[in-house]
């Protein structure tokens, strides 16, 4: 936050900032609150929200970000880091075992990736189902290869209800510290469902799933890896993607990409990444969304990281 609050200084020297540092949807909604009355023209959302919403523009995040709008703010925020680590994809069981086949073929539930010792892993697991009340009851699972047998071992799940009850919304998430290094593997088990046409989104904040080193099976999608409020379809609101430096000006490999889960474009605009940072001088550059959305000179609202998610994995904007 600090370092983003420096190239939105750097961008608009003349500009007054205002700073929050903010932890879950409540907080957030009050450092807008806050900045709103305080007369703050342009906001920078510095973070990236996972399982609050379907990334459709809908959800307690976009309402902060919607209401913002409504009281003639404009709000950027980066499109977020997560390229690499994300998969969509349907909900297929050929061989009826209860278990999600990543690509439809008998046995394939396992998508894998590697992990050192020590590695804080950490996914969420969302469906197209109702917020306020899912009826559709999926479960998330992560497994580790045993070396020794061969076999995969199950080491942590998650196993929410989703019964049509209010407040039951279609999330599962995972927290988990890898003892030792090795591969480990999500897996999606139907609990309950009547419906097998549901669409999944699984994000994994820190772990990349596009790994061509990794001899196992393994799957991912770069369409719809934007965080929220990155899926914000306000006219007062942009999320900014992150591009290489010249001669190319290519897209990062990490930089979030849409559509959103309604089919709208995102992220509207880049900016370029790679910007040198004195706040922070054990690097040599900042190389996510963050500084990139930060090229569009604005006020921060910086943040501590939801889901517990890597500094890596934050997404950070500015306009």
């Amino acid at each position: 936050g600090t370092a983003v609050a420096e190239i939105a200084h750097d961008m608009a020297p003349g500009a007054q900032l205002y700073l929050a540092s903010v932890g879950d949807p409540v907080e957030l909604a009050k450092a807008e609150q806050w900045m709103v009355q305080s007369g703050v023209s342009v906001i920078n959302h510095s973070m990236g929200w996972w399982g609050w919403g379907q990334t459709d523009g809908t959800g307690v995040i976009n309402q902060v970000v919607d209401h913002a709008v409504a009281n003639d703010v404009f709000w950027a925020n980066s499109a977020g880091n997560s390229r690499l680590m994300h998969w969509r994809g349907d909900f297929t069981d050929p061989d009826r075992d209860f278990w999600l086949d990543f690509d439809n073929v008998a046995g394939h539930r396992y998508n894998t990736f590697y992990a050192s010792a020590g590695k804080y892993i950490q996914a969420c697991l969302w469906w197209d189902d109702s917020f306020s009340a899912a009826t559709e009851d999926f479960d998330l699972w992560l497994a580790r290869l045993n070396p020794g047998t061969g076999q995969w071992e199950q080491v942590a799940s998650s196993e929410r209800r989703q019964g049509g009850e209010a407040g039951q919304t279609p999330v599962e998430i995972i927290t988990y510290t890898a003892p030792t290094a090795g591969y480990y593997a999500w897996q999606v088990a139907r609990a309950w469902s009547a419906r097998t046409d549901v669409d999944f989104d699984l994000l994994t904040p820190g772990v990349t799933l596009d790994d061509p080193s990794n001899p196992h099976a393994h799957w991912f999608s770069y369409e719809r890896s934007c965080a929220q409020p990155a899926d914000n379809a306000s006219p007062g609101f942009m999320a900014v993607a992150a591009v290489e430096r010249a001669p190319g000006y290519v897209q990062a490999t990490y930089s979030s990409q849409g559509p959103t889960r309604d089919g709208r474009i995102t992220p509207e605009i880049s900016a370029p990444t790679s910007v040198t940072s004195v706040t922070i001088p054990s690097f040599t550059c900042l190389l996510y969304t963050s500084d990139a959305a930060d090229d569009l000179p604005c006020v921060d609202l910086g943040g501590r990281r939801t889901l517990k998610q890597q500094p890596q994995t934050k997404n950070h904007t500015a306009p």
